[in-house]
């Protein structure tokens, strides 16, 4: 074989982001917007990475540790499964750094792609996970897991992600939109972990709250005006974490005029807030948040995870 290709969703974390490190459980679910990475041997002792961001060829004898960030999960794949004569294309439909997971759909789909070519028995999974962990050392594997099984995923520390086969709605759509605002996920990790020092029985009772909210959205996924409910009540916890800003609370306004509630999703500081709609509202939210100039799209939980 000399040519592979896999694709693998991003995700969104539809509850419980940042309490999840303090006890609390995250539900994530895999949405359907794609990574697809094109894997060939070339036969030119050289490792290449192509994306419409970036190019590079590397020699297999380099160490993973010193190739740039933001090629190195992708070098360390291939290197680490042998194999040394390897081109890697990326094509992304997820927007970079917006907390929808396209570090870890490209992982994935780099895996899924790789793998076969090198004739290694290992999975997706843990390739996947070890590749994103050169550069987020500290990273729990939830995304790389809902990225690689796709559907939803229920995830707390110190257990391995369970998936969740709770039905979809079939009219359930999700609005992303993006605040176009940088942001840095270690200052928002370090800004919650202040709070938490500062205020540690506060901080709880918000912790055992979001914990509480999670586990009612397990059971309100056919609920859709419920699940906004829930999500719009888990964005008030947030706020009191201190990951929110101006911006990411005027998108929020915008959507909840129209949605049955919202939140941000990911890290917070800026990236991506998600409404929860249906076929009744999904267009008026959509276009509300677009004609404030944020970029956004409809998505819906997939459950086609990793797929070659």
């Amino acid at each position: 074989m000399m040519r592979q290709v896999c694709s693998a969703p991003g995700k969104i974390i539809l509850f419980g982001e940042h309490f999840v490190v303090y006890n609390s459980r995250a539900i994530l679910c895999a949405i359907d917007k794609r990574v697809e990475v094109t894997a060939q041997r070339r036969r030119n002792n050289t490792i290449s990475i192509k994306s419409n961001m970036l190019s590079a060829s590397i020699r297999p004898s380099t160490p993973h540790m010193v190739v740039d960030k933001r090629t190195r999960p992708f070098y360390y794949i291939a290197q680490s499964l042998g194999m040394a004569d390897v081109e890697i294309n990326i094509r992304s439909s997820l927007p970079s750094g917006a907390g929808l997971g396209s570090s870890s759909a490209c992982c994935v789909a780099t895996a899924g792609a790789v793998l076969p070519l090198s004739g290694m028995n290992r999975s997706i999974l843990d390739v996947s996970i070890e590749a994103e962990r050169t550069i987020q050392p500290s990273s729990s594997g939830a995304d790389c897991a809902v990225c690689t099984h796709g559907g939803l995923i229920e995830y707390a520390i110190g257990t391995p992600p369970r998936q969740l086969d709770t039905p979809i709605p079939s009219d359930l759509k999700l609005i992303v939109a993006n605040s176009g605002v940088n942001h840095n996920t270690g200052e928002m990790v370090a800004r919650v972990r202040h709070v938490y020092k500062k205020y540690p029985k506060k901080f709880t009772i918000l912790s055992k709250k979001a914990d509480s909210l999670t586990s009612m959205a397990m059971d309100s996924i056919n609920d859709i005006p419920k699940l906004g409910y829930l999500a719009a009540s888990n964005q008030l916890l947030l706020e009191k974490i201190g990951i929110s800003n101006n911006t990411l609370r005027q998108m929020i306004r915008i959507a909840d005029r129209h949605s049955y509630g919202s939140k941000i999703t990911g890290s917070g500081g800026g990236g991506c807030i998600v409404a929860i709609t249906d076929d009744t509202n999904a267009h008026s939210t959509l276009m509300a948040l677009s004609d404030a100039g944020y970029d956004s799209f409809v998505a819906r939980i997939t459950r086609t995870g990793a797929s070659t």
